[in-house]
């Protein structure tokens, strides 16, 4: 027996005129006992069920939210073509001031 229960037994001895019997407080402490261990297991479990739906939450949501890579059109949008896209170059500057320097 811990400290706790000593004391727990010392002062339940105290509070009551007569005492029933050891029996009685093995009982209590069993009862005791099985109360903590369901408090814990409620506890453990709801630790994990709320863990379990942040994860499925959040993979949910990165789902939704991620495009999937799918075959584009290259350009069909602006009329353009992949072979063009794959060669275009920027434009030649062809504006006053082109030859200064030189």
């Amino acid at each position: 027996m811990t400290r706790d229960e000593e004391f727990a037994l010392k002062r339940y001895h105290a509070s009551v005129e007569e005492v029933e019997s050891p029996d009685l407080d093995d009982r209590i402490l069993a009862a005791a006992h099985r109360q903590v261990v369901h408090r814990r297991v409620l506890r453990v479990s709801g630790g994990v069920i709320a863990l379990l739906g942040i994860v499925l939450v959040s993979t949910y949501a990165a789902r939704v939210h991620t495009p999937s890579p799918g075959v584009t059109n290259y350009g069909a949008i602006e009329g353009v073509t992949r072979a063009y896209l794959l060669q275009v170059q920027a434009p030649a500057y062809a504006r006053p001031g082109i030859n200064e320097g030189r």
